[in-house]
């Protein structure tokens, strides 16, 4: 049977073949490591020693690290060839026009250190919990959910690692998904909170990743990223060709004075509180602020309990 679709393998098997295969991708060789040596006398495991599914495990291996990079070389390389050109052959100072980069709130102090927690959590690993525990974190905070994404993206340029910054992208995919992947015909709030700082989040992953190494896997799984929100109506085809053209080149052009957003690393001053009614004050014991582009009253959510348990583990 042919490797690529897993046929003739059980359906729990090859489910599990590419559950491990997708988080072995994100989390590196050390992680595989760690995983072969647990489960050396697990049968159910046996696809990591070259027992049943070993085939099919190892295409989709090479699958989540190896199919984007040569889309991401040759975007690269596209970029860097002929700077100004840019998707469907729109001038690239027009895409940045198109795109700028979007003005920095500040978040409250609690929910600044917060997500603080959530990105540095996930430093040695993405694992599936740490993920679905930020993504919890960001649904519960959605009424601030553009002053979060602009935080995520004005961090990420400072995070040391490239696998680092990759995991917070999974995150920032995580959340999308879930959202994209709702039929109750809610408004895709956090999808149009977090679609204008895309290009800003994704670009210094790329470029770090290419700096680091050229043919490596990670500029790839960069890349991959803009394929699958295609895929889930996150983003529609031309959408990602542009932010792909404007993560690509190592530099951009600056955009009119007139048109340059606020610099993302000079946050404006933030307003004075408001105080809220008196049933409000009652009930929550303090003055509930007002919070940037939000409503009087509008009360960010606190960490979910299970959540500090999820990052403590995963610190």
């Amino acid at each position: 049977a042919a490797p690529a679709g897993g046929m003739g393998l059980a359906p729990d098997l090859r489910k599990r073949i590419e559950i491990m295969a997708e988080h072995i991708a994100r989390n590196g060789p050390d992680f595989e490591e760690t995983v072969r040596q647990k489960n050396v006398n697990n049968p159910q495991f046996a696809f990591l020693y070259n027992g049943e599914g070993a085939d099919y495990y190892r295409h989709m291996l090479s699958t989540h690290r190896g199919a984007p990079p040569p889309v991401a070389a040759h975007a690269h390389q596209a970029a860097c060839a002929s700077p100004g050109a840019g998707a469907g052959g729109a001038n690239l100072a027009e895409l940045v026009r198109r795109w700028p980069e979007p003005p920095f709130y500040p978040l409250a102090a609690d929910l600044e250190r917060q997500l603080g927690e959530v990105i540095a959590s996930l430093e040695p690993m993405a694992s599936r919990d740490l993920v679905r525990n930020g993504r919890a974190w960001v649904e519960c905070n959605s009424a601030m959910a553009t002053q979060i994404a602009g935080h995520i993206a004005n961090r990420l340029p400072f995070l040391n690692t490239c696998p680092h910054r990759l995991h917070v992208l999974y995150l920032v995919h995580d959340v999308l998904q879930t959202e994209a992947a709702r039929r109750d015909g809610s408004p895709k709030a956090l999808i149009r909170a977090f679609k204008p700082f895309l290009p800003w989040m994704l670009r210094p992953c790329f470029q770090a990743a290419m700096a680091a190494s050229p043919n490596g896997d990670e500029s790839g799984k960069v890349m991959r990223l803009l394929q699958l929100w295609v895929e889930r109506a996150i983003l529609d085809p031309r959408e990602a060709d542009e932010i792909r053209v404007l993560v690509a080149p190592p530099e951009l052009p600056r955009p009119p004075p007139a048109q340059a957003a606020r610099p993302m690393h000079v946050p404006p001053p933030a307003p004075p509180p408001a105080v809220c009614g008196a049933g409000a004050a009652a009930a929550y014991g303090t003055p509930m602020p007002t919070p940037l582009g939000g409503r009087p009253g509008m009360m960010h959510m606190p960490v979910p309990q299970g959540m500090a348990q999820g990052m403590a583990q995963g610190m």
